[in-house]
């Protein structure tokens, strides 16, 4: 039998982020593979033992005096990033070591660097096939974040996205402070682009979600041992999209990550009044949580035009009957998952480049890709002719069966997670159909 251990500090049945649904899709492709005996979760600091039917070990994270004195180690000796950091103990390290002792694991699968520096370590702490989900280049990520800081000042970018939960209540607090964030982001760019060169000398696969993030850490590394993992979506519905010609838009995300609240903030205070100058009925439905206080009282100068949503409970519905997803993002790194969604919707798509990159599309015929904002009142226009949004509509929908439908990932994550972890780790089928 194939015994997988996966370390990590993601709830595996939550959807509310992109990191979280690719985190779960790759729990329930093991569950299937292997079997719920086979699969131990060891979840660092999580409030509650997630509902799930294979094994959770629940480790508490660091206390709040170790965070800010290894935090304060990392800047000092650099040899770990601040994220690292954060999650690092002494104590922790021995829980670990002892419960890969116990489980004996074929497969060692770790959720980006924050839980993958315990398997970096001189002496190997397990001698099971080691792999490492990275995520994002989070160095790329950062990089990104400080060249938008300086080119629109006024952006209010917090750094800290999903992150932000590990760290202490005076963390978060003295993170507030503007230039403190950019020092600091210059700061953890370069240290955590030196523990992604290092990564692939620990681990047997390195993985990233996005094809040209791959190419970029072998060329910076000279390793061969990094590949793609693309996400695994649920499948799409399967009803005939509703739309009718209105001007009826949506842009999805988590509005806590800064590349999806600085994006829209800076795309409707530029382009709104251009927007309803030429569309007087738009409307755009804002998915996700996280909105700030800026957004909602934008949304309050427009309340028929801009709604706020939070948490849709028939997500279906709604992308069903709308014109097209807007993805105006100014930064980011790896796949967006909105763009997926869309995809597998057959709702047709306007964004920048940020939001195809990773994605082998075709501008013009799966998605409209533009970078030039000031364009995008026309490009939105031209989508709600019906037979010009329904020729995109079927092209996108085409595009996702052929590259992301369940079927394909399973197959991907076959190679990826258990191609050599022995002879009774056939592939399992799709249970997302």
């Amino acid at each position: 039998m194939t015994r997988v251990v996966v370390l990590g500090q993601t709830v595996p049945n939550a959807r509310s982020n992109g990191k979280e649904v690719v985190f779960g899709g790759m729990m329930r492709y093991l569950r299937d593979a292997v079997g719920p005996e086979q699969l131990h979760y060891l979840a660092i600091g999580l409030n509650e033992r997630p509902q799930v039917d294979y094994s959770v070990i629940l480790l508490p994270k660091p206390a709040a005096v170790q965070q800010m004195l290894a935090s304060l180690g990392a800047l000092l000796k650099q040899q770990r990033s601040l994220q690292e950091s954060v999650l690092y103990s002494d104590t922790l390290r021995v829980r670990i070591q002892q419960a890969l002792e116990t489980l004996q694991p074929d497969v060692v699968i770790c959720d980006t660097l924050r839980t993958g520096q315990y398997l970096m370590q001189a002496v190997p702490v397990t001698s099971a096939k080691r792999i490492i989900y990275l995520d994002d280049l989070f160095s790329l990520r950062y990089r990104k974040m400080l060249e938008v800081s300086e080119r629109l000042p006024e952006a209010q970018i917090n750094p800290l996205g999903n992150f932000g939960r590990l760290l202490p209540a005076v963390g978060r607090k003295l993170l507030e402070s503007r230039q403190l964030q950019r020092t600091l982001l210059r700061w953890e760019a370069k240290l955590i682009a030196r523990r992604e060169d290092q990564a692939p000398r620990y681990f047997d696969r390195c993985l990233l979600i996005s094809r040209a993030e791959v190419q970029l850490l072998r060329q910076r590394t000279g390793a061969q041992n990094i590949e793609e993992m693309p996400p695994l979506m649920d499948r799409p519905f399967r009803r005939a999209r509703s739309y009718a010609g209105a001007a009826e838009f949506v842009f999805l995300g988590d509005l806590s990550l800064p590349h999806n609240e600085v994006s829209i903030l800076h795309f409707l205070e530029r382009q709104l009044p251009e927007l309803l100058r030429i569309m007087p009925d738009f409307v755009l439905h804002i998915v996700g949580p996280g909105r700030s206080v800026r957004l909602e009282e934008l949304a309050r100068q427009y309340p028929r035009h801009l709604l706020l949503e939070g948490y849709v409970d028939d997500l279906d519905a709604l992308l069903g009957r709308c014109c097209a997803l807007i993805a105006p993002l100014l930064f980011g790194s790896g796949v967006k998952l909105k763009t997926l969604e869309a995809l597998g919707r057959g709702l047709p798509i306007v964004c920048t480049s940020y939001g195809a990159e990773g994605i082998a599309l075709q501008p013009g015929v799966h998605a409209i890709v533009e970078d030039r904002l000031e364009a995008y009142p026309e490009r939105l226009k031209q989508l709600m002719d019906c037979t010009v949004n329904e020729a995109m509509s079927r092209a996108a929908r085409a595009f996702f069966e052929e590259h992301y439908s369940p079927d394909m990932v399973y197959q991907a994550y076959h190679h990826l997670l258990l191609d050599r972890a022995g002879p009774d780790a056939s592939v399992p089928v799709s249970g997302s159909g």
